[in-house]
């Protein structure tokens, strides 16, 4: 399974400093069946707390970003995420519901 963050909203300014993250867009991908990519997708506010030093946007890293991300989230939402993406990747393989063709087309 692998966690990429694929957009970041920030506030132009907050609290005299430029380009604060506020949102991370996310998506987890786990893995490809039948050329069908699987993954979900969310989005979380990241606080600000002024008490941690301050990265420059431009300074960031992704594992930075996927820190503040899970810890945001919790360790219990991360979970529920990680099991969302095997069961995706169930339906896909053995799906619970089919759309068979019209037996009369």
């Amino acid at each position: 399974m692998e966690w990429k963050i694929v957009q970041i909203e920030c506030y132009a300014e907050h609290e005299g400093l430029k380009d604060v993250v506020m949102v991370v867009h996310w998506r987890v991908f786990n893995g490809v069946v039948n050329d069908i990519p699987i993954s979900v997708f969310g989005v979380q506010h990241i606080p600000f707390d002024a008490s941690k030093p301050f990265t420059d946007f431009a300074e960031l890293t992704e594992a930075q970003v996927l820190n503040w991300l899970w810890g945001a989230m919790g360790a219990e939402k991360k979970a529920q995420v990680e099991t969302a993406a095997e069961q995706a990747k169930k339906d896909l393989v053995s799906p619970s519901v089919v759309k068979p063709p019209l037996p009369w087309a």
